[in-house]
């Protein structure tokens, strides 16, 4: 099992301290994201580099036949444990651990392929859009990172929602503090619903 895939997995299940045994290893690998399935096999890490970058070939079809696969960065994972409250002060824990890497980037997208040919991308401020269970200064703690990246808050995913636009229905505590930084909402395509425009 490769180290980034041991990652994961500590912060899925919250082992903070096994984190810390290894942060001299996890230090170099923070900004992986890593493709995964049941059988544990890792596909290549560093799509990271450009969030446009496609896959080769053999392998996007081998994700998207894989209907248990899935596309997962370490600040992802640990949001998991920050939406509740029996793994909230575990999750704080290593988010602070991670955060606190000199190295790391909050302006990342990981992509899954579509059927389309086409990419499924998620930023962490998509994540903190569309999850009121964060809580409000973990968020703060995000976007106020020095790697926060404007071309990155405001990117498109696959739904045609900006994180904005997903705040405005979902999070609404974050709506101001998005919009300080620069965040800009971008009108849903297609049916569905949108947020209401602001009056002047």
């Amino acid at each position: 099992m490769s180290e980034v895939k041991k990652f994961i997995d500590h912060i899925f299940n919250g082992d903070v301290e096994k984190i810390k045994l290894k942060l001299y290893i996890y230090k170099n690998i923070i900004n992986k994201i890593i493709i995964n399935s049941k059988s544990n096999e890792l596909f290549p890490e560093d799509i990271i580099e450009n969030i446009f970058t496609f896959l080769d070939k053999k392998i996007y079809n081998k994700i998207l036949n894989n209907k248990t696969s899935y596309s997962c960065h370490p600040l992802i994972a640990v949001l998991t444990l920050l939406e509740e409250k029996e793994t909230e002060n575990k999750g704080r824990e290593i988010i602070n651990l991670l955060l606190s890497f000199n190295n790391i980037n909050v302006s990342f997208c990981v992509k899954r392929p579509l059927w389309n040919n086409g990419f499924e991308k998620h930023t962490l401020f998509h994540m903190i859009g569309e999850c009121d269970d964060i809580p409000k200064d973990i968020c703060e703690l995000i976007l106020n990172h020095k790697s926060m990246n404007l071309d990155t808050l405001n990117l498109i995913n696959h739904d045609d929602y900006r994180p904005l636009d997903l705040a405005d229905r979902y999070n609404k505590g974050i709506v101001e503090l998005l919009e300080s930084k620069g965040a800009l909402r971008h009108w849903r395509v297609g049916p569905g619903d949108k947020p209401k425009e602001k009056v002047a």
